[in-house]
C-alpha cells in the first residue's frame, strides 16, 4: 500500500516550480521500470504535472485513488498493467492520461476533471469494463493509433461527450468500441479514418 499527500495545494503562482523536479520527472509520485503486484496506491493534493505517473512498468494494481490534483491525476506511459479500480476526483487538467502500452482496467470512476475525463493515445491498447465520467470538458478522448474497447459506459455533465482523432502526425487513426447509448447525437467528434464501432 502506497499513500501520498502533498503538504499544501500549489496555486497557479507556483506553476513553474511545480510541473517537474530536478530529474525532469513530472509526477508527485513516480513508479518506473518496475514489476507491480497487487498494490493499492492513493495520492491527495498532487502538485506536479501528474499526481501519479507510472512509466515502463508491468503488473497488477488493486486500486489507484487520487483527489485534488493540480494538473493530471493519473498518467500511465509505456506500461503493461491490469488495474481493478481507479477513483479520481477533482483534477486541474485530465483525470486519466494513458499512452503507449497495454492496459486492462475493470473500473474507472472520475469526477470533476477540468479538461478530459480519460485521454488515451500514442498507440495504446486499452480494455475498460466499466467507465463512469462526470463533470469534465470532454468525457473521453481516443487518439493517435490507439484501440479502445469499453464494455459499459456512463458519461454525463460535459461540453463534449467523446472525440476520436489523430493529434500527432507520426501516428495514424484510432478505433473505439463503445455502447451507442453513451453519447447523444451531436456530442461526438470522429475525425476522418478513425472509427467508432457501436456495440
Amino acid at each position: 500500500e502506497i499513500n501520498g499527500e502533498a503538504k499544501k495545494i500549489i496555486t497557479k503562482d507556483g506553476l513553474s516550480e511545480s510541473r517537474f523536479d530536478k530529474n525532469l520527472l513530472t509526477g508527485s509520485l513516480v513508479i518506473q521500470n518496475s514489476i507491480i503486484d497487487g498494490v493499492t496506491i492513493s495520492f491527495n493534493n498532487g502538485v506536479h504535472e501528474d499526481s501519479i505517473n507510472i512509466v515502463n512498468s508491468k503488473g497488477k494494481i488493486n486500486l489507484i485513488s487520487v483527489k485534488n490534483s493540480f494538473q493530471d491525476a493519473i498518467d500511465l506511459d509505456f506500461s503493461d498493467l491490469k488495474i481493478k479500480k481507479m477513483n479520481i476526483e477533482n483534477a486541474g487538467n485530465d483525470c486519466v492520461d494513458i499512452s503507449s502500452g497495454t492496459y486492462w482496467i475493470d473500473n474507472i470512476t472520475a469526477k470533476k476533471c477540468f479538461d478530459k475525463g480519460v485521454s488515451i493515445g500514442e498507440k495504446s491498447n486499452v480494455n475498460i469494463l466499466d467507465l463512469t465520467l462526470e463533470n469534465s470538458q470532454i468525457g473521453l478522448v481516443v487518439k493517435d493509433s490507439s484501440t479502445v474497447d469499453i464494455l459499459k459506459s456512463n458519461i454525463k455533465n460535459y461540453s463534449q461527450c467523446l472525440a476520436i482523432y489523430r493529434k500527432k502526425q507520426e501516428f495514424g487513426s484510432s478505433t473505439l468500441n463503445i455502447s451507442k447509448s453513451t453519447c447523444p447525437e451531436g456530442k461526438t467528434i470522429v475525425q476522418y479514418n478513425s472509427k467508432i464501432k457501436y456495440q
